[in-house]
């Protein structure tokens, strides 16, 4: 038990993670399978129990006592965590899947403590970690200002920037990098109540430091996103409303940006609000490389960036024209669609991240683009692409590619890459939030 609380421990400060040096996502997909164990062990000492109190018949009797009620809600309360965690189900309403976890994974303490005697030092282990953990997760929030709106010309894609300001509150947002997230909640209600709401993981999707805000870009589906893009009512009319929100974290690696300088060739590959992952990362790489677009290193970096429409993409515009100039130089856009869909197709898409990437447009040529990117209708081959990247390169070139979408993108690309998984010097890397 305190494993597994452990290995849910989302704090930088993660004795885990500290040891093991793996990411919080990585420690997360240890968590689920450690619970998928424990819900197996939990069934075979529930079923082994209920089996010896059948033989000795004593069933009608032990059913009554404390001991057996515990260990069944116990194990009623496991099978629930564990179902509403399925990814099937977790896509459906990630609202019903966070609070289910968050309140069975705490009642299930006091539950198992009374349950028997000799498992009460695990508990009150467990009991230390969960508090330690809370407690690190709320210091780790920053209450800040932000203007919230819609990006023009989409339906439901939510922009949300804060400034920062040399007398700002949140001047340490000024030192978070490309490839972290947080965890973003309107100020509402008391500390205890909002650890237990949904809380929406959001990519820093602008280069703080340099751009002198942090932005903030979500598709709005249910829950959260909506709440959020409730708050900005006024986005609609292209006015932005300034108000309180909280940021937990950063999360997530900071180290990308120093890790793609030691590849010869990099890929970047974005599906809708993925790109919110992938832009700042693009951006950093571009400047590392060369000050000035045109220049020959960053001749081997691409970035293709899958939308519905072109609309999508301009929250990444950089103001200033020398970097816009350069960041349309490596950048290729794939819009999917045009028109408007009707509620039932726009439903089933946002369940996949918002974005539909079968549906193609008739074939043609290269659109004008507002934001004078390269835009094709239709979708990318990712495989030529990606077997691109290896194309006229000696054996010793390495090679990375980014992914972060739906999940039917980042399928295809590990399908499309696996031929060239320990053939080459070749880092793969998909993005995804958890919780």
């Amino acid at each position: 038990m305190p494993l597994q609380y452990l290995l849910a421990f989302k704090s930088p400060f993660s004795p885990i993670q500290h040891l093991t040096r793996c990411s919080w996502t990585t420690l997360n997909a240890a968590h689920q399978v450690l619970g998928r164990v424990s819900t197996i062990l939990f069934y075979l000492h529930a079923g082994f129990y209920l089996n010896f109190f059948v033989q000795a018949h004593v069933l009608a009797k032990r059913i009554k006592d404390w001991d057996v009620i515990l260990g069944l809600v116990g194990t009623i309360a496991f099978t629930a965590v564990g179902t509403t965690a399925l990814s099937a189900l977790r896509k459906l309403s990630y609202r019903v899947f966070y609070t289910t976890h968050v309140t069975l994974a705490t009642m299930l303490l006091p539950v198992l403590y009374f349950h028997v005697h000799h498992i009460r030092i695990y508990i009150i282990e467990t009991v230390i970690v969960y508090t330690v953990h809370l407690v690190l997760r709320i210091l780790n929030e920053h209450k800040v200002e932000g203007s919230l709106t819609l990006v023009p010309g989409t339906a439901n894609l939510l922009e949300i920037n804060i400034p920062i300001t040399a007398k700002s509150k949140q001047k340490s947002i000024v030192q978070w990098q490309p490839g972290q997230h947080v965890y973003t909640s309107l100020a509402q209600g008391p500390v205890y109540m909002r650890s237990l709401k949904s809380r929406s993981p959001f990519a820093i999707a602008s280069l703080p430091s340099e751009d002198g805000n942090l932005k903030l870009v979500a598709r709005v589906l249910d829950g959260n996103t909506a709440a959020l893009a409730k708050a900005a009512t006024e986005g609609a009319t292209g006015k932005a409303s300034s108000i309180p929100l909280i940021l937990e974290g950063p999360y997530g690696l900071s180290t990308h940006s120093n890790t793609l300088l030691q590849y010869n060739r990099v890929l970047f590959i974005a599906g809708g609000v993925g790109a919110t992952f992938v832009v700042p990362l693009y951006r950093t790489l571009l400047k590392d490389l060369s000050p000035s677009p045109g220049s020959r290193r960053r001749q081997n970096v691409a970035f293709v960036w899958v939308v519905r429409d072109e609309a999508e993409t301009s929250w990444a515009v950089p103001e200033d024209e020398l970097e816009k100039k350069g960041m349309q130089e490596r950048m290729t856009v794939y819009a999917t669609q045009t028109g408007r869909m009707d509620n039932d197709e726009h439903k089933n898409n946002d369940v996949d991240e918002g974005i539909e990437l079968e549906r193609l447009l008739p074939s043609g040529g290269i659109n004008d683009s507002v934001q004078k990117w390269q835009v094709h209708p239709g979708r990318p081959d990712l495989g030529e692409m990606i077997d691109g990247v290896f194309s006229h390169t000696r054996n010793d070139t390495k090679v990375a590619v980014l992914v972060c979408g739906p999940r039917s993108m980042a399928d295809e690309v590990k399908k499309k890459s696996n031929k060239w998984i320990g053939k080459r010097d070749f880092w793969l890397h998909v993005e995804a939030f958890g919780l």
